[in-house]
């Protein structure tokens, strides 16, 4: 099973550098959300291989989302702001920092040469 989340992770890792290339921005922070988030074994990866500190939540992101366009449409709430706002009180984050940053570098360099 650990094979299964390392490869996840180094995946993860390569699209994210994909994405930093593509959009020339750097992003300090990953955000996991749904039932990724009930992984912690595999947060931790994913903040280990990428260097990044990795927030988890909220578990039921799509249905947030969902009820916080419906409040932005019936006026209840004014702006994304603050329906983001709202999802960010209404949930419990949790934070990842990222671990053996070296041995995760390595292994993410041998990833390479067989992808």
């Amino acid at each position: 099973m650990r094979c299964i989340y390392e490869s996840l992770a180094m995946k993860y890792r390569l699209t994210f550098e994909k994405l930093r290339e593509c959009t020339e921005r750097d992003y300090p922070v990953i955000h996991v959300i749904g039932g990724g988030t009930k992984d912690g074994l595999l947060c931790q990866m994913t903040a280990n291989s990428c260097d990044r500190t990795v927030k988890a939540g909220p578990i039921e992101a799509t249905v947030m989302g969902n009820v916080a366009v419906q409040l932005m449409s019936g006026g209840s709430v004014k702006n994304i702001g603050q329906a983001r706002k709202i999802v960010a009180d209404s949930s419990e984050l949790k934070t990842f920092e990222p671990k053996d940053t070296d041995k995760w570098a390595g292994a993410y360099e041998d990833f390479l040469k067989v992808v």
